[in-house]
């Protein structure tokens, strides 16, 4: 639920910046291409932008009319922001074109315009895989951490596991010290909406509300660019001694099923990962440069899942699934204190998001944002609306 949780923390008074170059969109720069590497941690970058579909009539670059019909539910999903079904659909068409040996409607699905498609499309795949299954798997060596806070709620409840990831657990590109954490949060004071607006609308998101921020910007998540939202912060944690940059990109699946993560039921996919080491922008939004005493976490990847509370309505439960990297020795660190980091981090900012978030709520723009894109926060709210009606059955 935090915001700065998974991280491969690097010096940059060591690192070199260099200028980012588009890389053209020949089939040597194949994004679908097979590849060994991690795609969690070299995605997104800016070849998959514009985000096209949502954007541009992808059915005028075939000239077949039977593929522009095929193609038009597709560019609605995404407009919709319906981008579990997107995949789906996209999913069928890729397996009929094959079996039909529709060379021309494979050009256009394997093309630039629905490259952010695919990208989510893998990242998700990849973070079930990666992420969620090993994050929640039985294993000897979990370490526990539970936290309730009546300040926040009476009902809230947070729960962690945390142990050193092992063998194919592992990001063997990035090497150091990795570790799995799994987190479940149940009875928060917000609802759904309020929830996803405030994740999504980045750019309204204030550096008081996040403990030990100094500075945060963002560009939100829109129809616009597939439901993607970019956001950049600087930290200054008092249980460490140095600053921490970050810049993550954040992917909203809508889930009217429950997806394959333990305990979840109809609710919303929040994908967070870094963006290439080398950009300096990203959906046109300037990303911060290496300079010296700031650390900058890379390499973060994150999934996040929220849904309505079994609570009621008002409260939403999470599971947090993520792997935290640093590159330095495992015998340097100690779950002991990444345990006393995330207890101060995710208590205290939760707090201050119910002080100055929740209990201000009709003050703050986010409002005007739900108002301004129903199809979205409409989809939203049916999720809401189904399991407050099953609550209801429960308890008659």
């Amino acid at each position: 639920m935090g915001q700065h949780c998974s991280c491969d923390l690097r010096d940059q008074e060591q690192t070199s910046h260099q200028e980012f170059v588009p890389k053209g969109d020949g089939a040597e720069n194949d994004p679908d291409a097979t590849s060994n590497e991690d795609l969690s941690t070299t995605l997104p970058s800016t070849r998959t932008i514009p985000y096209s579909v949502a954007n541009e009539d992808i059915c005028d670059t075939t000239d077949q009319h039977q593929d522009s019909e095929a193609l038009e539910p597709l560019k609605r999903h995404c407009q919709l922001g319906e981008v579990s079904e997107a995949i789906q659909l996209f999913d069928n068409l890729e397996k009929q074109a094959q079996e039909d040996g529709n060379r021309q409607l494979l050009s256009v699905l394997h093309g630039p315009a629905l490259a952010s498609l695919r990208e989510i499309s893998r990242r998700r795949a990849g973070f079930i895989e990666r992420l969620v299954e090993p994050a929640w798997k039985d294993h000897s060596e979990w370490t526990f951490l539970n936290l309730s806070d009546p300040e926040i709620d009476p009902n809230f409840k947070l729960t962690f596991r945390m142990r050193f990831a092992r063998g194919n657990e592992r990001n063997h590109a990035k090497g150091g010290t990795q570790i799995m954490i799994g987190a479940h949060a149940t009875g928060f004071p917000v609802n759904l909406t309020q929830l996803v607006a405030y994740h999504s609308r980045v750019d309204h998101i204030k550096k008081e509300w996040i403990k030990d921020c100094e500075k945060i910007y963002g560009k939100p998540a829109s129809n616009q660019n597939l439901y993607t939202a970019i956001l950049a912060s600087l930290m200054a944690p008092r249980v460490l001694p140095f600053k921490l940059e970050d810049k993550i990109i954040r992917n909203f699946v809508l889930c009217k099923e429950a997806p394959p993560i333990p305990g979840s039921r109809p609710g919303v996919m929040v994908m967070e990962s870094s963006p290439d080491d080398a950009l300096t922008h990203y959906d046109g939004l300037e990303l911060p440069a290496p300079r010296r005493g700031v650390i900058q976490i890379t390499g973060s990847e994150k999934l996040n899942y929220f849904m309505p509370s079994l609570v009621g309505p008002n409260h939403i439960d999470a599971i947090s699934s993520l792997r935290a990297q640093l590159p330095v020795p495992q015998w340097l660190i100690s779950i002991e204190l990444v345990k006393r980091f995330l207890a101060d981090v995710f208590t205290n900012t939760l707090k201050t998001i119910k002080d100055q978030v929740c209990s201000n709520w009709d003050d703050l723009p986010f409002n005007a944002e739900i108002e301004a894109d129903p199809a979205f926060f409409g989809q939203l709210q049916e999720i809401i609306d189904a399991s407050t009606a099953e609550l209801c059955k429960q308890t008659l």
